[in-house]
């Protein structure tokens, strides 16, 4: 039989792996850790059929005192993550992203450091549906109008931005780095698409006269990339993530620190295709039987952010003077659907540097919980994973025992609606069908039967049933008489 393949690729969500990375660093004789960091990122990602593999790239700072300064030395670990996908195969493209969720200093001789990593993200499914064609010769066919949803891959696009912002004191040496990328809006042209977004940098630095201060610099992005089967119309999602990020103060002006953040903007497109599928069918002469289809295809694409404040007090043992600085915090969230909407629910994971009452440095870690309400009109039942961005971290004493811990967050939220269509892809035409053994047929419309219920229950054509039944009116209501005449022209008259 004759069909059509129509694309209904659809964009699925990569189950998170998890996995913990740990690290030993050395500390000499009279060097004490005050606290660490760890950022992790995606550096290579294979695709094979029913997994994707990835090489995870994770950072550790250690921030350290040898008595006299505090200083940061970095070190490195790598591994390679595998993820199962179901349906995927090695010429599809999957987009990763790896994010330290916890991060703490274990041990004592030796000192280790280590991350909890979580790896996830997602990929374009392929689905091809058939759908039967309503001229197929011999067959009697009703058709619909199907909307199919065909989910398309953007090309990444990586672009390397310098930004140059003054600090308000003159830094001589950065303890603590830190990028987020978050993309507002995309906008499709004629064979190309512009993101636009937020950058945001928090900076943990020592003065030029031995204070710890803490700043932030935040900086609009406008991304443009070419991308030649998009038009104007068709609707576009994107995501952001700092790919890497470098950072020098001028010789010239200690308060001028310039960054280089390297960004990566992954997206698709979804493209909407309106076709007729038939919804019933049957042969005059043949007996058949039926193939039909189930799909599950995206029906549109879901963004909503929101801005949230959350705070927790930790208390402290042997008291506190001063809170210097926070460093680098690590998210974990979750989204989940609910009756109220979408709410994210996370802990934010805080290293805070202080001095006690004698004035020596120490560490204290404390976790602040969050629950965010995205809002009762997100459509979208498939949420994937909420991306939490930390605008500014604070902490200030409460007392002379405990220690505010304050943040400001941008949690972003994406999903994708999907739908369940059936379709009637294929039919396959049996025996011939005995002839009717009579010649004039009275059928009573049942209530709710249309024309061609009718027509296919007499195995006749609905022309047929219009032109030998002209007192009938329709839609039909129920209750009429519909008459059929298939003998000889000599024997009705």
């Amino acid at each position: 039989m004759s069909s059509m393949v129509v694309n209904g690729n659809s964009k699925e969500m990569l189950k998170e792996s998890v996995f913990r990375d740990t690290k030993d660093i050395p500390v000499l004789a009279g060097q004490k850790v005050l606290g660490v960091t760890a950022k992790s990122k995606i550096t290579a990602v294979e695709t094979l059929d029913g997994e994707v593999r990835a090489n995870v790239k994770t950072e550790f700072s250690v921030v350290k005192t040898d008595g006299q300064e505090i200083f940061t030395e970095k070190t490195e670990s790598e591994s390679q993550r595998t993820i199962a996908a179901e349906g995927l195969t090695a010429t599809d493209k999957a987009c990763l992203t790896a994010r330290v969720t916890e991060c703490e200093k274990i041990g004592s001789e030796p000192v280790k450091v280590r991350a909890t990593v979580e790896v996830g993200g997602w990929f374009v499914k392929k689905k091809e549906i058939r759908l039967l064609d309503a001229t197929t010769e011999g067959l009697k066919c009703t058709t619909e109008k199907v909307t199919i949803e065909n989910v398309t891959t953007l090309s990444e696009n990586v672009t390397t931005l310098t930004f140059s912002d003054e600090a308000r004191m003159p830094v001589a040496k950065v303890l603590d780095y830190d990028c987020c990328v978050t993309v507002d809006a995309v906008y499709p042209s004629n064979g190309s698409y512009r993101a636009d977004g937020e950058l945001t940098i928090r900076m943990v630095a020592v003065a030029d006269n031995g204070s710890i201060f803490t700043q932030s610099f935040s900086h609009p992005i406008n991304v443009e990339n070419a991308e030649e089967f998009l038009t104007e119309s068709m609707r576009l999602e994107a995501e952001g993530s700092v790919k890497n990020a470098e950072y020098s103060v001028t010789e010239s002006d200690k308060r001028i620190v310039v960054s280089d953040v390297t960004v990566k903007i992954t997206g698709v497109m979804l493209e909407e295709k309106e076709t007729e599928s038939v919804k019933d069918v049957y042969s005059l002469q043949n007996r058949i039987e039926t193939e039909e289809e189930k799909a599950k295809v995206n029906s549109r694409f879901c963004l909503r952010s929101v801005r949230e404040k959350a705070a927790a007090t930790v208390s402290v043992s042997g008291g506190i003077r001063e809170a210097l600085c926070v460093l680098s915090p690590c998210v974990s969230a979750s989204g989940r659907v609910s009756e109220d909407g979408i709410v994210v629910e996370g802990v934010i994971g805080a290293t805070v540097l202080y001095s006690d009452e004698n004035g020596e440095t120490r560490t204290l870690s404390g976790e602040v919980p969050f629950v965010s309400n995205v809002g009762g009109d997100y459509p979208c039942e498939t949420v994937f994973t909420p991306d939490v961005m930390i605008t500014a971290i604070n902490a200030r004493p409460r007392g002379s025992g405990d220690v505010e811990i304050t943040a400001e967050l941008l949690v972003t939220v994406r999903g994708a609606q999907e739908k369940e269509i059936t379709v009637i892809s294929d039919v396959k035409v049996g025996e011939g069908k005995e002839p009717d053994d009579y010649t004039i047929c009275v059928y009573v419309v049942k209530k709710g039967e249309t024309l061609w219920d009718v027509a296919k229950e007499l195995n006749a054509d609905e022309e047929e049933l219009i032109a030998q039944n002209a007192d009938v009116t329709l839609p039909l209501k129920g209750g009429e008489k519909i008459l059929l005449y298939k003998g000889k022209e000599e024997e009705i008259e």
